[in-house]
């Protein structure tokens, strides 16, 4: 349980780190 927990939490700041580069680049961009 605790190690599904943990995988969750990695994905939701990695998910969080994806999007802010993301919008990063599409800032550049333009």
């Amino acid at each position: 349980m605790e190690a599904k927990y943990e995988i969750k939490i990695v994905g939701g700041v990695y998910d969080m780190y994806t999007s802010e580069v993301t919008l990063l680049e599409e800032d550049s961009k333009s």
